[in-house]
Order: structure tokens, then sequence, then C-alpha cells
């Protein structure tokens, strides 16, 4: 008997069953839309969230330099895709579709990952004394540039620096009376700049502000590719990092300043307006650097130093970044020198 007595009662509860599901659905409105929308509804947040984050300050950044060149290699044969490598083989090296031109959320590729991990430990462990200058210094304008408040300093230990601004403060920029330096302190040697407010002054306003504030130092230069770029600036030593605010691109694409051996210049992720913290230097002329002008912010030239930028490796530390004012009359090289091609002897 026990086999006819099983059926009925499968089917009495298959019957149960399924007279719930029907309530439950048309409580819901219907079996897969509510379903889809919470799905989307979360996916759609995180995915928000995670954009976010790697629009911030370079995620800013690294990626900004990698997707520049990834950009700017579309126009030109052999031209840089990422970066990555020379310029004789770029084209090769860097148009996989897991190169630079994907990492919108900062990630580094290929042999710099195994050193980023150490960039961020040395950067955290260089930086101790940052946050301590101009703390009994008050805030105001002398010699045409600001003297920040105590509570404007970076935080001492360089990840601690990550996302710490909402903005840059004013830094009372005068450049018809003055001109605008910074030197970059290295194991090396010193690399000195002169920087270009006349272009880009909102730029310049973000390096002197984040120079001042002691967020430069300590840092590593997480990113080296031989023949093309140095770059630093990321409290976090991976290329995903900074300082939490954005500056818009200052580009003058009609009359840019060419990207020269020396060029100081802002990276960004694929935003126009997304340059932050990390910054890089040109190692030398070459068409993969050309293919930048006009699409990233050139606001410096390095007036001493050159050798010093060459031998920079990554993983190595700017100890610390001091800018500083002269006469408007010592200016050394202006943008205008830059597009005539009148480089400083040293660059």
């Amino acid at each position: 008997m026990t086999p006819f007595t099983l059926a009925p009662r499968s089917s009495w509860l298959s019957l149960i069953a399924a007279a719930l599901v029907a309530l439950s659905l048309s409580a819901c409105g219907g079996a897969e839309s509510p379903i889809e929308s919470v799905e989307e509804t979360g996916s759609g947040y995180d995915n928000s969230a995670s954009e976010a984050e790697s629009s911030e300050g370079s995620s800013a950044e690294q990626s900004g330099m990698d997707n520049a060149e990834t950009e700017a290699s579309d126009d030109s044969d052999g031209a840089s895709n990422d970066g990555e490598a020379d310029e004789a083989s770029n084209a090769d090296a860097e148009a996989s579709p897991d190169g630079d031109g994907d990492d919108k959320d900062g990630d580094v590729d290929g042999d710099e990952a195994d050193t980023n991990d150490a960039g961020a430990a040395d950067a955290e462990g260089d930086g101790s004394a940052a946050g301590e200058a101009g703390g009994d210094e008050e805030a105001g304008v002398a010699g045409g540039i600001a003297v920040l408040a105590a509570e404007d300093m970076a935080p001492a230990a360089p990840l601690e620096r990550a996302d710490y601004y909402s903005a840059p403060a004013e830094m009372g920029i005068d450049g018809e009376e003055y001109a605008y330096f910074a030197t970059i302190t290295t194991s090396k040697g010193d690399i000195t700049i002169e920087l270009f407010p006349e272009v880009a002054p909102q730029h310049v306003n973000s390096f002197l502000f984040l120079s001042q504030a002691g967020f430069f130092d300590g840092l590593v230069f997480h990113r080296v590719v031989p023949g093309f770029v140095i770059q630093g600036g990321d409290p976090t030593g991976t290329g995903g990092g900074g300082p939490g605010y954005a500056v818009k691109g200052e580009f003058m694409p009609d009359n840019p300043v060419p990207h020269r051996i020396g060029t100081l210049a802002m990276a960004r992720t694929p935003d126009p307006d997304s340059a932050g913290s990390q910054w890089y230097i040109v190692l030398e002329d070459s068409a993969s650097a050309t293919n930048l002008d006009g699409q990233y912010t050139n606001f410096g030239h390095v007036i001493e130093g050159l050798d010093v930028v060459q031998q920079i490796a990554q993983g190595d530390v700017m100890t610390k970044v001091d800018t500083y004012t002269r006469d408007a009359s010592e200016s050394v090289i202006s943008p205008d020198d830059i597009r005539n091609g009148n480089l400083p002897g040293d660059g």
C-alpha cells in the first residue's frame, strides 16, 4: 500500500506549494521583474561606486598616462599605446587588450606589478616628517605663494594622504610679479622645474598646494618607462591614488605647449577633467610624447637636473618637493620658448 499512499500525498504537497508561489508572485507583481530589478539596482550601485573610486585622483593617473598613450597611439604608427616600452617597441608591446587601455582603475600592468607593493611601503616609511613643516606658521600669502595653515598639511604617512583633500587651497599666484619654481630632491640628485601658471593656472595652483602641504614628500616614482616618462605623485605607490579632488584639463588644444624632453605634465584617466596629484616628466623627444600634445596639461619644464631625471628608477623616492618664487624677470623658460623649440641648455 505504501507506493499508492505516497503519490496522493506528493500531489497534495505540490498543489499547496504551487498555491503559495502564485500568491507570492501576485504580491510582487510578477516572477522575474522584482528579481531583475534588485540585481540591477545592486549591480548598478556597486559599479557606480567602483567607477567613482577609480576616477578619484588617478586612479587618476597611472591609468591616466596609460590611457593617454592608448588614445594618442591611435593616431600614429608605432606610437606608444601605454608607454610600457620605448618608442621603437611601443606598438607591439602595448596594444594588447589587457594593457593599460583597460586599466581605468589605475591598476599597473606587466613588470611594474611586482614592485608596486614595495613602492607603497617605501613611500609610507620615508615621509614621516611631511606633516610637520609649516605647523607653526601663520596662514597667508608671502612672496607670491601661500603659507598653509597647520590643518592644511598632509598626514605624515603617505598612505593616509590618499583622498585626504576635497579641494586645493588658493595659493595666491601672481604670474605678473613672480616666476614659480619647484625643486624635487631625490637620492640621485635635485631636479629643478619652472612652472607655467600663464597656461595652466589651476594645475600650478594644485601642484603648489600639494608641495607646500608636504603631500609629495617621501613618495616614490611608481612608474618609469625608459625613453618615455617617469611618473610620481601617487600616495599609494600603486598608480591608483590621488589627493581626493580633480583638476579640470588645461590643454590649450589650439595652441598646446608641446611635450618635449623635460616636460612636466599631469596624468589623468580617460576623463579629461580627472587630473589629481600624479605627474610625469618626459625623458626624450619622441612620437609617443608628441602624441600627448593638446590632450594632457603641460604645466612646467625641467631647467636643471635633466641628467637626474634620466637616472630615476622605479621605486626611487622623492625625498622632498619644495616650491618657491623669484622675481618675474628671473624666469628661465616660458611656454612660448617650448613652442618655438628654445629649450634650456639642460633640457
